[in-house]
């Protein structure tokens, strides 16, 4: 027997096995004959009823039982519109679709003036995720009152208490675990935040006066928070005079926050307006795959296919993504290497004159303005390159004008952005010809065989961006910032929408239209009489300090001891490092922790060897972090070494953002 013929008998001895096998389950489906349970409907199963009706003149209007409401999806960061069915008889959410007047999940979402009726027949769309916040909101293990540990740490076993208990004894602190079975915790007299607070001027160390004032011993660890919570957060923290608030960002991708907000003053988030783009480029993620928010990316870049848009990826793995149109394209670097691709996009673009040179030479916003811009850069700015700063006179930067003299930026409208000369005997450099110094430093051939992308691929890049013009766009995300290099690749990247002048172009990049003021609103919560000045000292992650200004260092210097190497790291440039919050108090290095929140955080899953063996057992040891509170929807990971935990509000259950 030949193998074909092999194949195929085996083929239809197995469809008929089959079909004997489950004869008796086709031959119900069928006829629809009942068997086992009953349904609601014998064609429909067990499906909801409709929230919608139709009325006598053909015209949508709510069902009895049922009412819609707005709210925000909090499954991720993406914060999409919601509307949810809830059925009025059980109070309970039934059903969770777009909201059809939100832009994250409608192109072409719907006037806010538009009836509520008029939109039921065309609701906005929700990703599966979004669609799993109704087991979020019904989980079964999801908290529903506040929770005490009765044993020890991390021993499971717990009580419920009111709200009342837990405020009381988390703000008057004193033996509160005197009820436990734990002979460790049950004379340890812990310092509530009434404790701390009322030492909130006096110093923690008077020998180090830069680490500030008890109330600093208060530590919130905060996860993925959103735009709402952050700035409550922050606020509470700031009243209450600590400088210790955290988000998880190092563990994230730090270095996209650091190397984006430096090029765009502060703005730490930018993207491409997708859908009137010609040619974008995205840097380690893929739309419709990844990046936030998820769904509207993959809409969005969707349509803009359609309208002909070019979409490159550039990452190791393949996108289901860029599969699926002519239009789209896949470059495959070698890991860690999107830094060399850039630069070799900038060298091209440089030495092409693709970029946009008019643009650049504008030193100041009211020149760029007379010609039409909308923002400026320095990169006519001169450098002085032995101290590696900008050049200044009587406070002012100096550029060159077209005839080669040193100006202040703000006395011309067109600087010569590639100037090399000298002032006073000092060599000066404009930022633009710094950089073109840098990317000219290897040559194609060099970046090419550092990225593994042909010549001619990084080539076409360029010139793809250069043909586009301000209707081009690079983005990028966690896929080149979570490498040791991760903020010059991002820096790098960057600079591509510099020198083509794309930021806040129709086509190009924008930094958003800006959002809800949650500090806003019937009252200016930044102006409240009596608010406290922001709070002072060192971050006991030892960040944006450097260690050389501490009394430390300078106190081993005096007494002739090698200040180096110090206990622990210290981090003058970066912020958030949410990895040496656990170590640090564990250390007490600068100083100890007497109450750490951890509020929909996980550090012992979450963070790279936090979760390790002793680590854990120095957090389930009261005499090293005496208050333990964990802010959740469920006892989790970490949580589950909590002294006491309590129940936040999730998606579905809480208006806006606002938990």
């Amino acid at each position: 027997m030949d193998r074909r013929k092999f194949l195929k008998g085996a083929a239809g001895v197995g469809i008929a096995t089959g079909g004997a096998a489950y004869s008796g389950i086709f031959a119900r489906a069928i006829t629809m004959s009942k068997n086992g349970e009953p349904v609601n409907y014998q064609a429909y199963g067990n499906s909801d009823n409709v929230e919608w009706r139709l009325n006598e003149v053909g015209k949508h209007q709510i069902a009895p039982d049922y009412c819609v409401k707005h709210t925000t999806c909090l499954q991720c960061h993406s914060e999409c519109g919601l509307r949810v069915k809830v059925n009025n008889n059980s109070g309970k959410i039934e059903r969770i679709v777009g909201n059809p007047y939100h832009p994250n999940t409608k192109i072409d979402y719907t006037d806010i003036s538009t009836p509520i009726s008029a939109t039921a027949a065309a609701v906005g769309t929700v990703c599966a995720r979004g669609n799993a916040g109704i087991e979020t909101l019904y989980d079964e293990y999801r908290l529903s009152a506040p929770l005490k540990r009765v044993g020890k740490r991390g021993e499971g076993k717990w009580k419920t208490i009111s709200w009342e208990q837990l405020i009381s004894e988390t703000v008057n602190g004193g033996k509160i675990f005197a009820d436990t079975s734990d002979a460790d915790s049950q004379n340890l007299n812990v310092k509530g935040f009434k404790q701390l607070y009322q030492k909130r001027d006096t110093l923690i160390d008077k020998q180090n006066p830069e680490y500030g004032f008890e109330t600093n011993k208060f530590v919130l660890q905060a996860g993925r928070i959103v735009k709402s919570r952050k700035d409550f957060q922050s606020r509470f923290c700031s009243s209450f005079g600590t400088v210790n608030n955290y988000e998880h960002t190092n563990i994230c991708e730090l270095s996209h926050h650091i190397a984006t907000g430096e090029v765009y003053a502060g703005k730490h988030n930018a993207k491409a307006d997708i859908t009137e783009s010609e040619f974008m480029v995205f840097f380690g993620t893929a739309p419709g795959e990844a990046n936030f928010p998820m769904q509207t990316m993959g809409k969005y870049s969707a349509e803009a296919r359609v309208k002909g848009a070019q979409i490159t990826v550039v990452d190791p793995v393949l996108p289901r993504t860029v599969q699926t149109s002519p239009n789209t394209h896949w470059i495959c670097p070698k890991i860690g290497s999107d830094g060399a691709i850039a630069a070799a996009i900038l060298r091209t673009l440089v030495e092409s004159d693709g970029f946009n040179r008019s643009y650049l030479s504008r030193p100041s916003l009211e020149s760029a303005k007379r010609f039409g811009e909308i923002s400026y850069t320095n990169s006519s700015y001169l450098i002085d390159l032995e101290s590696g700063k900008f050049a200044r006179q009587n406070g002012k930067f100096l550029v060159a004008d077209k005839n080669g003299n040193i100006v202040p930026f703000d006395t011309i409208d067109e600087a010569d952005i590639e100037f090399k000369g000298e002032l006073n005997g000092k060599a000066l450099a404009t930022s633009f010809s710094l950089l073109r110094n840098s990317v000219f430093s290897q040559s194609m051939a060099e970046y090419s065989e550092q990225s593994g992308v042909e010549v001619e691929k990084l080539e076409w890049l360029a010139k793809g961006i250069a043909k586009a013009g301000r209707k081009s766009a690079v983005e990028f995300y966690r896929g080149i910032a979570q490498h040791p290099n991760g903020y010059y690749t991002g820096f790098l990247i960057n600079q591509i929408n510099v020198v083509m002048g794309n930021m806040n172009w129709t086509g190009g990049l924008s930094v958003g239209g800006g959002g809800i003021d949650y500090n806003g609103g019937a009252y200016d919560l930044k102006a409240i009489p009596g608010l406290k000045a922001k709070p002072q000292g060192l971050h006991i992650t030892r960040e944006q300090m450097a260690y050389e200004d501490s009394s430390e260092y300078k106190r081993k210097l005096a007494n002739g001891e090698n200040p180096y190497p110090a206990q622990r790291p210290w981090f003058p440039i970066t912020k958030d490092v949410f990895s040496e919050i656990i170590p640090s108090i564990i250390d007490g290095y600068p100083y100890k922790a007497d109450i750490l929140l951890w509020h929909m955080c996980t550090p012992l899953y979450s963070t790279p060897s936090t979760g390790r063996d002793e680590i854990i057992a120095k957090i389930s040891d009261p005499k090293e972090v005496p208050l333990l509170i964990a802010s959740d929807i469920v006892v989790g990971d970490s949580s589950a070494y909590a002294d006491t935990s309590f129940r936040i509000s999730c998606t579905s259950s809480s208006m806006f953002t606002i938990q």
